[in-house]
């Protein structure tokens, strides 16, 4: 499993299609999106987690809660793999 990060600093909506645009062409798993400013020098993050089927806004949480998410994520497809 591959997951990869994308800091976007256009409006969401073009965000969401430049991560996805990363999803594909990095060939990743799974991308965790967001904005600077809602990332960077803070203690807390809002992310949106983007895979081949979809994607999840997150709400704000602590960082350490969204790396929780995405190991919750990566637990859930490792599972389906068996």
């Amino acid at each position: 499993m591959l997951v990869g990060f994308a800091l976007e600093t256009e409006s969401d909506e073009r965000a969401m299609i430049r991560a996805r645009q990363k999803l594909e062409h990095k060939r990743v798993d799974l991308v965790a999106a967001n904005h600077p400013s809602d990332a960077l020098e803070r203690d807390d993050n809002r992310a949106t987690l983007l895979d081949h089927s979809g994607f999840q806004p997150l709400a704000r949480m602590s960082k350490g809660d969204l790396a929780d998410r995405i190991l919750d994520w990566l637990s859930r497809r490792l599972g389906e793999l068996g």
